[in-house]
């Protein structure tokens, strides 16, 4: 996702994996919950073992995660910074800009509230903590067979909006890389 600067807010949305299922009017619902930032060259966004207070979505620009021997590389379109509201942790690397920057970014407590209205949002949450840490691990040359992977998904009896059973097969096939 090279040209992310010219979309709007709600069109962007649509474009990054924890959002893309969202109707347009939850999209624009969230839209409003998001504030962009403009950050300069070589600022830190956030640091390591700070506590996670919010979501980023890279609009415009290039932001590095984590140190140099195993740094990764956001670019326009690409969300950061939800495995720590995911798994309830402070933040287990760093990130900064490597160029002048456009920032989308919401806080914690708005993203879990929408999430309890729109359970995919958290199962996508969810499933991506889950994918990271897998690239993490299999980085750190640990067979995926060596770690137990959880999905125990939280998704009330009766929602109708997300069915159990797929959203395990989903999450499933999304943390194994098959989406």
């Amino acid at each position: 996702m090279s040209t992310s600067n010219n979309l709007s807010t709600t069109e962007l949305l649509s474009k990054v994996l924890i959002f893309k299922d969202l109707s347009p009017t939850a999209r624009q619902e969230l839209a409003v919950l998001f504030t962009e930032i403009r950050v300069p060259e070589n600022h830190v966004v956030f640091e390591k073992d700070r506590p996670s207070r919010s979501l980023y979505i890279l609009k415009e620009g290039s932001v590095v995660l984590g140190a140099a021997r195993a740094a990764a590389r956001m670019r326009p379109g690409d969300a950061f910074g939800f495995f720590g509201i995911s798994v309830e942790r402070e933040r287990s690397f760093s990130a900064r800009t490597l160029q002048p920057s456009r920032i989308l970014v919401i806080p914690k407590e708005d993203l879990l509230r929408f999430a309890e209205r729109y359970p995919m949002v958290a199962l996508r949450l969810q499933m991506a903590a889950s994918r990271r840490l897998r690239r993490h691990e299999n980085a750190k040359g640990r067979p995926l067979a060596d770690r137990r992977v959880d999905l125990d998904i939280a998704v009330a009896p009766g929602d109708s909006r997300v069915d159990d059973s797929q959203a395990k097969a989903g999450a499933l096939a999304f943390i194994l890389g098959a989406e």
